[in-house]
């Protein structure tokens, strides 16, 4: 057997180990999520499972480098609203801040200030958006209502390993920075 036939030989059984064995590293989306997610009821209260008397649902996502990867891998399994909004990871990170998305949900009328929102201590104001104008959604809003919110928050708020609030206005969730 000729050295390039062996070579070529060993190159294909070490390249088929490597597909096989990265998987085994990966992280899936919801693996990782579910460490960077932060519920809030707004104006609710929480009984076991049921929630008495929320105006609105916030949902907090933490889009880290390792969340963004993994999400725009299983692009095509994930609701849009995931997907659409990891353009702003780059906009964040150049700003040297972490990029957020907030996924709300009425269920009552709700009017929707940006300046109730805080991350860590920090209270976020319209410059910490980064979804387009025209597709947010601030102010009063009716029942039945869903959107989301890309925001950046700065990185020295965020210490991995910290607890942290989450807060809209009084309503307040606790949250731990995954550690990397």
């Amino acid at each position: 057997m000729g050295l390039w036939k062996k070579f070529g030989i060993y190159l294909f059984i070490s390249v088929l180990c490597l597909g096989c064995c990265g998987g085994a590293f990966a992280s899936s989306y919801d693996d990782l999520a579910k460490d960077r997610i932060s519920t809030l009821w707004v104006e609710g209260q929480v009984l076991g499972d049921m929630v008495i008397g929320a105006r609105s649902q916030l949902v907090f996502v933490y889009m880290d480098r390792k969340v963004c990867d993994a999400a725009r891998s299983e692009r095509g399994k994930l609701p849009d609203w995931v997907t659409w909004n990891l353009q702003y990871e780059a906009v964040a990170a150049k700003q040297k801040k972490a990029l957020f998305l907030i996924r709300y949900r009425t269920l009552k009328n709700w009017d929707f200030i940006i300046s109730q929102l805080s991350v860590g201590g920090y209270v976020l104001s319209e410059e910490d958006i980064l979804t387009r104008s025209d597709f947010t959604q601030i102010g009063p809003i009716p029942p039945d209502t869903e959107g989301t919110l890309a925001v950046a928050v700065p990185l020295s708020k965020l210490k991995p390993g910290d607890r942290i609030s989450i807060a809209y206005g009084e309503w307040s969730q606790k949250w731990t920075i995954p550690k990397r």
